[in-house]
């Protein structure tokens, strides 16, 4: 996950083929976003909560289908700020720290309660 965001913000940034993928997975998986009630009605209670027009979900497909690449790699940069995440691994401690070594990040342990260790 490291590597591919220090790539994307680095040498090589998004390709057509990645934008061309994301926007059809989108597109493709947006119909099953209203399958359930639940859905719908979560969906829609997004529009004032956001300040949205009444059309949102109507216009959103056509929206998300008109960015560019420039677009999408523009908006990928706001992402780079690799410091500015935090990384949560779980596991087998023997297993898990020693895979850590040298991602250039500190690493805090704790407990199964979030406890420092």
């Amino acid at each position: 996950m490291l590597k591919e965001l220090s790539d994307l913000c680095g040498p090589r940034p998004l390709t057509a083929e990645e934008r061309d993928n994301s926007v059809g997975g989108l597109l493709l998986g947006y119909p099953g976003t209203f399958e359930r009630i639940g859905s719908v009605s979560a969906r829609f209670a997004q529009i004032p909560l956001y300040g949205r027009p009444l059309d949102w979900f109507e216009r959103w497909p056509a929206r998300v289908a008109a960015v560019t690449l420039e677009q999408a790699n523009a908006a990928a940069q706001s992402y780079c700020g690799r410091f500015e995440y935090a990384l949560v691994v779980a596991g087998d401690k023997a297993k898990v720290l020693p895979t850590l070594d040298g991602i250039g990040f500190d690493v805090v342990q704790l407990d199964a309660r979030g406890r420092p260790l």
